[in-house]
């Protein structure tokens, strides 16, 4: 839909930071999240895209970190690890470990454009016949849902 929209050095989503600390309390976003928001985290960049960018937004089906974006083109798997959901602040609920639905419906972000979470040491899946065509990887490689991507089996 659009070309991706970086962590850290993009602070396009500053008035946004503004607006949720406001809406939501700075005290709860911490309670929440554990984090004070910040143009670093995913969720105010969310916010600012629906905002700045509707009709790409409507037809947006899901949203990728760079980790799951290939652990997705790898096992066709839309998985995340709760370390990186933990930077899409304020949608990942720290406590429950889980996506903020009550936050995703007052925010009108579709809770559907968050991946399923697991832990980092999880198998995600394993390597598609497509993806190994296109990257020399073994079919049926187990791959983790962590950051480092790729699990390989020493053996094979």
């Amino acid at each position: 839909m659009r070309h991706a929209i970086l962590y850290g050095i993009d602070t396009r989503s500053k008035d946004e930071v503004e607006e949720l600390t406001q809406l939501l309390g700075a005290e709860r976003i911490l309670e929440l999240t554990r984090m004070s928001l910040s143009t670093q985290f995913v969720g105010p960049k969310i916010v600012w895209y629906r905002k700045h960018e509707p009709d790409k937004f409507k037809h947006t089906d899901k949203i990728f970190t760079t980790s799951n974006y290939i652990t997705y083109k790898l096992t066709g798997n839309f998985v995340l690890d709760h370390t990186q959901a933990a930077l899409c602040s304020p949608f990942y609920h720290y406590d429950q470990r889980a996506w903020n639905e009550e936050l995703c419906e007052l925010l009108e972000i579709p809770i559907t454009l968050f991946p399923e979470l697991k832990q980092s040491y999880e198998i995600a899946g394993t390597v598609t016949k497509k993806a190994a065509e296109e990257t020399g990887l073994a079919p049926n490689t187990p791959v983790v849902v962590g950051k480092s991507g790729l699990s390989v089996n020493p053996t094979t």
